[in-house]
């Protein structure tokens, strides 16, 4: 890596804040009783099978995962790759808290699981515990019956990720990469690409709508956008779900390319 973006890393880690330990601990204490009890057993909601996630997504379900990252930008913070966008907070909240019809959420296990499960270990603890007040506060009793599948989906089936996109979609649908080029190596030979920078992908999210409303505007047929653009996807996903079939596969493509633990900010940026 270069100095020039060694100097860029070194930018973008500085604008991260610093942890709130005080700003979390309200938001734990001033809730109501049933909050309460999703922090402490868990989310009720019933997670789908893997077989059913993927039935669905063959009838043209859109599937849109969160984690970490967004649950910072919803309480105000810059991530590595995204720096905080109160736009983006709204679109990102809005997932949450009134989703598409016809979209399955992937949410972490950190959102319904016990505190006897054993994944929980103290850096766990530290990156994903505000990822569970976050859910056990605005889960809405009306969603709860929501299709919710696992936010490790894509990362899970990435060996078999190229296999699954020429499957899931059909044969008359319209594929749209919206990530990184390299990713078309695992669609199918038809799929046009939209490109994003692998940065702060939503300071581009206006041009990014732009195109996609004018391939929805110039098809007959089902459009599916296969995503990887961090939480810009939730956004894609907010303003586009009722239009065509989203697909948030996000680190499943390194994954698949890659190997597991292959994230994406592990790549130099450009």
């Amino acid at each position: 890596m270069d100095e020039g973006i060694e100097a860029r890393v070194s930018n973008f880690m500085e604008r991260i804040k610093r942890s709130t330990p005080l700003k979390l601990l309200v938001e734990i204490v001033i809730r109501t009783p049933r909050q309460w009890r999703n922090l402490i057993l868990g989310c009720p909601i019933g997670i789908m099978s893997d077989s059913e996630t993927l039935s669905l997504l063959a009838k043209g379900h859109s599937f849109v995962r969160w984690g970490d990252g967004e649950t910072a930008l919803v309480r105000g913070k810059s991530i590595f790759y995204q720096e905080y966008d109160k736009e983006l907070k709204g679109k990102l909240e809005f997932v949450v808290k009134d989703p598409p019809k016809n979209t399955i959420i992937g949410v972490p296990w950190v959102v319904y699981s016990s505190w006897r499960d054993p994944k929980w270990n103290k850096r766990i603890f530290k990156i994903m515990f505000s990822t569970r007040v976050y859910w056990s506060k605005n889960l809405k009793e009306q969603i709860e019956n929501f299709n919710f599948s696992r936010t490790e989906f894509w990362w899970d089936l990435a060996p078999q990720l190229k296999s699954l996109m020429n499957k899931l979609v059909s044969s008359n649908s319209k594929l749209v990469l919206i990530g990184d080029e390299k990713f078309l190596a695992l669609c199918p030979d038809s799929t046009k690409h939209l490109s994003i920078p692998n940065l702060d992908a939503f300071s581009h999210y206006e041009t990014l709508a732009k195109n996609v409303q004018e391939i929805l505007d110039s098809s007959s047929g089902r459009v599916t956008l296969l995503v990887a653009a961090g939480p810009t996807t939730k956004a894609l996903v907010k303003d586009f779900a009722n239009q065509c079939q989203v697909i948030d596969v996000g680190h499943g493509f390194n994954f698949a390319l890659g190997g597991r633990g292959a994230w994406a900010w592990q790549r130099d940026i450009k």
